[in-house]
């Protein structure tokens, strides 16, 4: 997490201070040093700390490069995911723990990331953000190999949606609690490449059956003969359109064609005397 030195003065005592605060970014550590009753006169970035003489030691000794690496924080994710064997997670999903203000380096592991953002929002008075990230990861999972798997995003109105109306139910929160954070990019059971199975997040739970219902009102889902969003009588807030009085138009029988033939010859040969 990035350090902030930050110097002024105390709201109360009018007194200098001078304090360090761990926030993801300036506009954060500002507003933790305000909260504290501080009148913000200068604020700086410091730097990380280098990588340990431990971490040094232990990448020697296992064979790790850690050139890559210009800090402990960064040393200490490559470590991990050569432990783990874990592959190193995409921007995408750098991108979701950023989007929640959780800093990730560059090197971290797949499934230490989705833990990290799962234990992150677990935290008290993060139940909304808790609700968006894992209706995000059902949605995102519901629609990989569709053609709208790359168009959805934490902002998607159907995900915001799913987080107003779940995040107050403990049942659901307390559901999503107890997924492990790593097995929450894919739900059910996935077949690698190799022709190798693994049991990922459970479709079986409260948390997911009730973000999937929400979803199926809200969301454009794949497996439809259009894709047209899910729109319920309720969201229109109209009337079922009633049967139009019209009478339908009698079909001719052969008859009555005939007898209107004769008389179009019969009248044709009077008006051309």
């Amino acid at each position: 997490m990035p350090r902030f030195e930050i110097i002024g003065t105390g709201k109360e005592t009018g007194r200098k201070r001078k304090r360090i605060y761990f926030a993801f970014d300036e506009h954060i550590a500002r507003k933790n040093a305000e909260d504290d009753g501080t009148v913000v006169e200068e604020i700086k970035l410091l730097p990380y700390n280098p990588p340990t003489e431990q971490q040094i030691e232990l990448a020697a000794k296992h064979n790790i490069d850690i050139s890559s690496g210009t800090n402990e924080n960064d040393v200490a994710d490559i470590i991990n995911a050569k432990f783990k064997n874990e592959i190193l997670s995409k921007k995408e999903d750098k991108d979701i723990a950023r989007f929640f203000n959780i800093e990730v380096t560059e090197f971290i592991g797949e499934d230490t990331l989705y833990s990290k953002i799962k234990n992150a929002l677990s935290k008290p008075g993060y139940e909304k953000e808790l609700v968006l990230f894992f209706a995000y990861c059902v949605y995102r999972d519901y629609i990989r190999g569709s053609s709208m798997a790359t168009t959805i995003s934490l902002n998607d109105p159907a995900i915001e949606y799913v987080a107003r109306k779940l995040h107050t139910n403990s049942k659901v929160v307390n559901s999503i609690k107890k997924y492990d954070g790593n097995f929450l990019k894919y739900f059910g059971e996935k077949t690698s490449n190799e022709g190798y199975t693994k049991n990922y997040g459970s479709k079986r739970t409260e948390a997911y059956k009730s973000v999937i219902e929400l979803l199926k009102e809200k969301a454009m889902l794949p497996g439809r003969s259009t894709n047209e969003p899910i729109i319920t009588k309720k969201d229109l807030n109209v009337s079922p359109m009633k049967p139009s009085n019209t009478t339908k138009r009698k079909k001719l029988s052969t008859i009555e064609i005939v007898s209107i033939v004769v008389v179009a010859v019969v009248l044709l040969y009077i008006f051309s005397r």
